[in-house]
């Protein structure tokens, strides 16, 4: 696989989810996702910026 692409995992797919319902920061991302996933994905602060 080549560094630019990236493997579909659940927390990418939540991420891209989130920010389909429109721009976001950072936190609200996170939030969003954690919210959406009923806790089951928990993402760090870096997890966004790979």
């Amino acid at each position: 696989m080549s560094p630019k692409q990236l493997r579909s995992t659940p927390a990418i797919l939540h991420m891209l989810l989130s920010l389909a319902e429109g721009p976001r920061h950072g936190y609200a991302i996170l939030s969003g996702i954690e919210t959406r996933s009923r806790g089951q994905v928990q993402l760090g602060p870096s997890s966004l910026y790979y």
